[in-house]
């Protein structure tokens, strides 16, 4: 650990919850619990408190560069309770929502991954379940899990009940409480993109709390870290008091993602539940994009231009996502996909529309 970029890092920490929509004031205790490294850059952990008689809390600062003393923007805390078993789960997952939130700010970054996607790390899976209140039942979560899923979540919840981490097949899952909305009204926002679920901003609106979801997948197989994935969130939206969950960039409702979850009943790949398919209309005709592919290593797909029905282009992003994932394969620009005998569909890959980096685009 670099002690003078330690101390920098708490400096800056301090500063942040000393902001006025912060804290409002310097905590009157802070301490770095530890470092881990993340897309190449370094983070460190804080655990700190409001006031000498309250909890210790859990902060992230980061991320730096080698032995560079300025951060990159990733400072943050959910206010939550600092756990020391779940910390290093949570901060990742707070660092990998921060840069899900300002996409902007990372725009550089997600074009450099998609020019170099070989380099690429593998990245948690994340989701934010919208409760109505700050409460849970995570034995209901583990009741629920072997019900549904057949899987055994060999943990003991913390002290408090915040928090269930396991291993499961050599991944790392963790569920954990955030007493609080997600920031920034991000879910509420997001909400807006459902166009399918005519309530999802106004159950967004009611939400006061949110289950923080994450899976840490192996390197090797991202889809079997996915579908472990979508079992976790199912059993999560089995909890009284979930309203929603926020996943792919919008908010969908509990029934939704658990008929898409289903689908891993019959040995199909939960598409849905892993992509999102964004359609928008302009003078060119039809647009269609992929959200979420990403997850996968592989490049979002975008139809542009189209003067195919909407439904048309779903099902052609449908398929195409399937056919990727199912089979891992790579798509390269400048290829074709053959629909039939008669009718072969160009690919070019170039700045996305729709989506952040790079993008292949499907004429159809």
């Amino acid at each position: 650990m670099n002690l003078e970029q330690k101390q920098a890092a708490q400096k800056a920490m301090t500063a942040w919850l000393a902001a006025e929509q912060e804290l409002g004031k310097e905590p009157v205790q802070i301490v770095c619990t530890g470092d881990f490294l993340l897309h190449d850059m370094r983070y460190y952990m804080f655990k700190y408190k409001e006031n000498l008689f309250g909890k210790w809390l859990l902060g992230v600062c980061g991320g730096y560069q080698e032995d560079s003393l300025d951060h990159c923007g990733h400072i943050f805390s959910e206010m939550a309770e600092y756990h020391a078993e779940t910390a290093q789960v949570e901060s990742v997952a707070m660092v990998e929502m921060i840069r899900e939130y300002w996409m902007q700010q990372a725009k550089k970054e997600m074009e450099h991954r998609h020019h170099h996607k070989d380099e690429e790390e593998t990245r948690p899976f994340l989701s934010f379940v919208l409760l109505a209140k700050p409460f849970w039942q995570p034995e209901q979560l583990q009741a629920d899990l072997k019900r549904d899923w057949q899987i055994e979540a060999q943990t003991v919840p913390t002290a408090e009940g915040n928090s269930l981490v396991w291993e499961q097949d050599g991944m790392l899952v963790a569920v954990s409480l955030m007493p609080g909305p997600v920031p920034n009204e991000e879910a509420v926002q997001a909400a807006a993109n459902n166009q399918n679920w005519p309530d999802a901003v106004a159950v967004s609106q009611n939400h006061q709390a949110h289950l923080l979801v994450a899976v840490m997948p192996r390197e090797e197989e991202p889809t079997v870290a996915g579908q472990l994935f979508v079992k976790v969130c199912d059993a999560c939206l089995q909890q009284k008091n979930a309203l929603a969950i926020y996943t792919l960039g919008t908010v969908m409702e509990p029934k939704f993602y658990h008929q898409a979850a289903a689908m891993m009943q019959k040995g199909d790949l939960p598409i849905l539940n892993w992509v999102y398919f964004g359609l928008y209309e302009n003078e060119q005709g039809m647009n269609g994009y992929t959200y979420g592919l990403y997850q996968f290593d592989q490049d979002e797909i975008e139809i542009i231009g189209s003067q195919h029905n909407p439904q048309e282009i779903c099902n052609l992003l449908f398929d195409l996502s399937y056919y990727v994932l199912d089979g891992n394969i790579t798509l390269q620009g400048g290829e074709t996909i053959d629909l039939s005998t008669e009718q072969k569909l160009a690919i070019t890959r170039s700045e996305g529309v729709a989506v952040e980096g790079e993008s292949l685009k499907i004429e159809f």
